[in-house]
C-alpha cells in the first residue's frame, strides 16, 4: 500500500516529533492576531479560529517548512469567502506559496479557479468542507484543478466502494483517526469557536496561566498533556469544557427536553484503524488524515504511530479478525480505553 499519513501541525516544534512517529505530509492553518481581531473568533480563514490550531504568522508557516525538511506541507483555507476576505486570504496564500508550501486545501470553488490563476502549478485538495460526496462532484474539482479530494466522514463501506470505482484522474483522502463528527462538515452551520466568544472565567484562567508561565498560544496547556495520559482525567475535562466547547457539544433547552448533538468524549476517541483491512481495495486511496489541529502534541504524535503501527501490522496479518485484534490494542495502547463499535468510522 503505498499510503501517506498526513499529520496536523499548530506550531514548529511537533513536526520533527511527528515525522519520527511515522508522518509523511503535514497540513496546518495559519491564523494571525490581526486576523483574528479583524474576523473575530467565529470566524476564520480555515474553519478553526482558535488561535491553539494554527501557527500565528507566516514566519511560523516558513518555520515550520525548515522543520519539515522537504516533506510535503499543506496550508489550509477551506471556507468560503465573501469576497473582501477572499482578497485577503488571496495574499496570504500567495505569499505561502512563495515560502515553499507543496499545496492548499480548499473548499471555495471560485476560490480555486483564481489560485488556479495565479498559481498554475499549485497541488490544490478539496476539503471535506466541500461536500464531495459523489463521483460527478470529484470530477467537477478535477476539472477546476484538483488533484486529491477529502472525502466526508460519514461515508460507509459501499459507497467508498462505488466511488472509488466510478473514478478517474484524482486522488482521495480519507480519516483515520479522532473526531468522529456528527454532522456532514459542507452541511454543519454550527460554529467551532464558542467557547471563545465570552471569555468564560476557566477559559480566563487558562490563559492567564499560559501567559504567566510562557506558554505560547498554540503549545499545549498542562491540562492538555494530563487528558492525553489519563482517560479518567479526559472524561472530567471534556465533561467541563462540553458547556463552551463547539456549539454542537453545548446542551440546549427545547419542548421536549435537554438536547445534545454530540458527546466530546465519543466525539474525541473515534478511529478507523481496523478498516484499513479492507480500504486497501481503494485504487484511489493516497493518504490517511490524522485529524486534530488543536490537539495537544503527544496526542498526535500517538495517533500517529498507531496509524503507522496498523499499516505496518497489516502487512502480515493472516487474516481479518487477528487484524482488528491488532487494532484494538494499538487503540487501547495510545488512548488508554477499550475500543468499541461506535467510535469506528466507515461502518458496513
Amino acid at each position: 500500500m503505498s499510503w501517506s499519513i498526513l499529520a496536523p501541525v499548530r506550531h514548529a516544534s511537533e513536526v520533527r516529533l511527528l515525522r519520527e512517529a511515522g508522518a509523511d505530509e503535514f497540513y496546518a492553518g495559519v491564523l494571525s492576531a490581526d486576523t483574528l481581531h479583524r474576523l473575530s473568533n467565529v470566524f476564520s480563514h480555515n474553519y478553526r479560529p482558535h488561535r491553539n490550531a494554527n501557527l500565528e504568522s507566516l514566519d511560523q508557516l516558513r518555520d515550520t517548512l525548515d522543520e519539515a525538511n522537504g516533506r510535503p506541507l499543506f496550508v489550509v483555507y477551506n471556507l468560503r469567502y465573501p469576497e473582501d476576505i477572499g482578497a485577503r486570504v488571496l495574499d496570504e496564500l500567495s505569499a505561502a506559496v512563495e515560502l515553499g508550501i507543496s499545496g492548499v486545501i480548499m473548499a471555495d470553488l471560485g476560490m480555486v479557479t483564481e489560485v488556479r490563476r495565479r498559481h498554475p502549478d499549485l497541488p490544490i485538495h478539496a476539503s471535506a468542507v466541500a461536500g464531495v460526496s459523489n463521483s460527478a462532484a470529484a470530477a467537477l474539482w478535477r476539472e477546476v484543478g484538483a488533484s486529491r479530494v477529502i472525502l466526508p466522514r460519514a461515508f460507509t463501506r459501499p459507497e467508498l466502494t462505488a466511488l472509488d470505482a466510478a473514478l478517474e484522474g484524482i486522488e482521495l483522502e480519507l480519516f483515520i483517526t479522532t473526531e468522529k463528527c456528527a454532522f456532514a462538515n459542507s452541511f454543519c452551520m454550527f460554529e467551532h469557536g464558542v467557547f471563545e466568544t465570552d471569555r468564560p472565567p476557566m477559559v480566563r484562567a487558562a490563559a492567564m496561566a499560559g501567559r504567566l508561565s510562557g506558554r505560547a498560544a498554540n503549545e499545549d496547556m498542562l491540562v492538555e498533556r494530563l487528558a492525553v495520559r489519563s482517560p479518567a482525567f479526559r472524561r472530567m475535562f471534556y465533561g467541563l469544557v462540553k458547556p463552551m466547547g463547539s456549539a454542537c457539544t453545548v446542551t440546549y433547552h427545547s419542548a421536549l427536553g435537554p438536547v445534545c448533538f454530540v458527546e466530546p468524549w465519543e466525539n474525541k476517541e473515534a478511529c478507523g484503524l481496523c478498516s484499513l483491512w479492507w480500504l486497501r481495495r481503494l485504487r484511489h486511496l493516497r493518504s490517511l488524515k490524522v485529524v486534530g489541529r488543536t490537539m495537544p502534541s503527544a496526542r498526535k504524535v500517538a495517533d500517529v504511530r498507531s496509524v503507522r503501527s496498523a499499516i505496518d501490522a497489516l502487512e502480515d496479518a493472516p487474516d481479518q479478525e487477528a487484524f482488528r485484534r491488532t487494532c484494538g490494542r494499538l487503540f487501547h495502547r495510545h488512548r488508554g480505553t477499550p475500543c468499541t463499535p461506535d467510535l469506528c468510522y466507515y461502518e458496513a
